[in-house]
C-alpha cells in the first residue's frame, strides 16, 4: 500500500486519489435435492485505485484494477491511462472526505460458528423443512462470506469494516400428474436465526403449493388488495429513489422538498426512515463507496417529503451535507392488525412477475402470478391476473399492519391494505 501511494504521489496530474481494497472468506454448499454435490473455499482480494484529476474548473475520475501480476512499471502505465481518461470528464470540482479513521464490525452473530458449522445448521433446516412436506426444495445453494473492506484515500480518511452474510437460492418445487410447478427464492441475512429461516422456507413451499393449484377467476373480482412487505419496499423505493441529490442534481426527480404524496389522505400516513445499517440486512454497510459513514435520515414525515439524502459528490454540488448512500428502508409501522383487514373480501398477492410503480403516470399495478382471493367462506388460490390502479388513489386510502418485518434491505409493516384497485 505504501509503495502504491508512493508512487500515485509521483504523478502531478493526480490531485486525489482513492485505494479501496476487498478481502473475502466464502463458503459455498451446492446440493440436488438433500443430496450434497459440492462444497468450494475461496478466499480473494479485489484492489482497486480511483484517481482525480483536476483540469481548469473541472475534475475527472478514473478507476483501475490492481491485479496479482501487477508491477511498478505496469501500474505506472495504468495511472497514465487513467489520468488520460480522467481528463476527457468534465465534473464540477468537489472535495473528497477527509480525515476520519475508524474501525467497524457489523453485527451478526456469524462470527460464533464456524463456516462449516453455520452451513451444516442452515441444510439441516432446508431437510427439516422438507421432509413431512410433498413439496421439494429441487436444487439449493448456501453462500455464506466473511469480507473485510478497506477505503483509504490521500484526504486523511482510513476506515475498515467487517461484515459476515448468508444467501440462500433455491427452488421450492411441487409435481403433480401433469406438470411441475417452481417458485424461484433467494434469503439473504447476516444472522443465524433458525426460526426465522424455517418461517421463510416454509411460506416459500406452501406458495409453490398452492399455485400447483391455483386457477385464473371467473370474471372480474372486486375486492380490496393486500400487499407482502417485498412490494411495500418497492411501493415506497419509487419514492425514495426520488429524493437522492444526484436525482434532485439532475432535475429528474418527480417529487421535491415540501411534496405531500398522500394529499386528502384518509388511511395511514407515510414515515420513511432511510439506514446505513439494519440488524439482519445482508446489504447494512457502515461506510459507502467514498468512506461517507452512514447514519439513519428521515426523509419522509406523514406523506410529506422533509429530506434528501446522497452521496458525497452531489451533496457539495446542492450545498448539503452528505448522507452517503442510504440503500435500507423503513416504514412506521401502521395501526391495524391483520384481523382488520380480513374482515371484508380481499386479494393477498403473493408472487408478481414484477410490481410496476410508476410515480410520472401516476400508475401502479403488475402481472400477479400466484394470490389468494378470500371470500370470508374460503381461500382460492389464483393465478393468471393483473392489478391495475391510480397511485395517487392508492396512497390515500392505503392502510398498513401493526406487525413490521426485516428482510434483505428493508424494515416495513407486513402488509398494506388497497382500495381502489382494478383486478383482471
Amino acid at each position: 500500500m505504501e509503495n502504491l501511494e508512493k508512487l500515485l504521489k509521483e504523478f502531478n496530474e493526480v490531485s486525489d486519489y482513492r485505494i479501496t481494497t476487498v478481502t473475502q472468506e466464502s463458503y459455498e454448499l451446492f446440493f440436488v435435492h438433500e443430496k450434497l454435490e459440492t462444497v468450494r473455499r475461496t478466499e480473494t482480494m479485489d484492489k482497486n485505485v480511483t484517481i482525480y484529476v483536476d483540469h481548469k474548473k473541472y475534475r475527472g475520475d478514473s478507476t483501475f484494477v490492481i491485479t496479482k501480476s501487477d508491477n511498478e512499471a505496469s501500474l505506472r502505465e495504468k495511472i497514465k491511462s487513467s489520468i488520460e481518461k480522467a481528463l476527457l470528464i468534465n465534473n464540477k470540482k468537489y472535495k473528497l472526505p477527509s480525515n476520519e479513521v475508524n474501525t467497524y464490525s457489523l453485527e451478526s452473530n456469524f462470527g460464533d460458528y464456524s463456516m462449516k458449522e453455520l452451513g451444516t445448521n442452515i441444510y439441516n433446516i432446508l431437510v427439516e423443512c422438507t421432509s413431512n412436506k410433498k413439496a421439494t426444495l429441487n436444487a439449493s445453494e448456501i453462500f455464506l462470506y466473511k469480507t473485510v473492506k478497506h477505503i483509504v484515500n490521500n484526504c486523511g480518511l482510513d476506515k475498515t469494516q467487517t461484515k459476515y452474510k448468508a444467501m440462500i437460492e433455491t427452488i421450492p418445487t411441487f409435481d403433480t400428474k401433469k406438470d411441475s410447478v417452481e417458485i424461484y427464492t433467494q434469503l439473504n441475512f447476516s444472522n443465524y436465526d433458525k426460526k426465522w429461516i424455517k418461517n421463510q422456507i416454509n411460506e416459500a413451499l406452501k406458495d409453490v403449493t398452492k399455485r400447483s393449484r391455483a386457477k385464473k377467476p371467473n370474471g372480474e373480482l372486486k375486492c380490496n388488495v393486500l400487499l407482502r412487505s417485498s412490494e411495500i419496499a418497492q411501493l415506497v423505493g419509487a419514492y425514495v429513489n426520488n429524493l437522492n441529490y444526484q436525482a434532485v442534481y439532475n432535475k429528474s426527480n418527480s417529487i421535491s422538498l415540501g411534496s405531500n404524496i398522500q394529499e386528502n389522505s384518509q388511511g395511514d400516513k407515510l414515515d420513511v426512515i432511510l439506514h446505513g445499517q439494519l440488524k439482519n440486512s445482508a446489504y447494512s454497510e457502515a461506510f459507502d463507496a467514498d468512506g461517507i459513514s452512514l447514519k439513519k435520515k428521515k426523509v419522509i414525515k406523514d406523506g410529506i417529503v422533509i429530506n434528501y439524502f446522497g452521496a458525497n459528490r452531489f451533496a457539495q454540488y446542492l450545498h448539503k451535507k452528505p448522507t452517503g448512500s442510504l440503500n435500507l428502508i423503513e416504514v412506521k409501522k401502521g395501526t391495524h392488525s391483520l384481523k382488520e383487514f380480513m374482515k371484508e373480501p380481499y386479494l393477498e398477492c403473493a408472487s408478481f412477475s414484477g410490481l410496476q410503480v410508476d410515480i410520472d403516470n401516476d400508475y401502479i399495478g403488475g402481472e400477479v402470478r400466484l394470490a389468494y382471493y378470500n371470500d370470508l367462506n374460503k381461500i382460492y388460490p389464483i393465478t393468471g391476473i393483473s392489478i391495475s390502479a391510480k397511485l395517487s388513489d392508492v396512497l390515500k386510502t392505503i392502510e398498513f399492519s401493526n406487525k413490521v418485518v426485516t428482510n434483505s434491505y428493508y424494515k416495513v409493516p407486513q402488509y398494506a391494505l388497497l382500495k381502489n384497485v382494478k383486478i383482471f
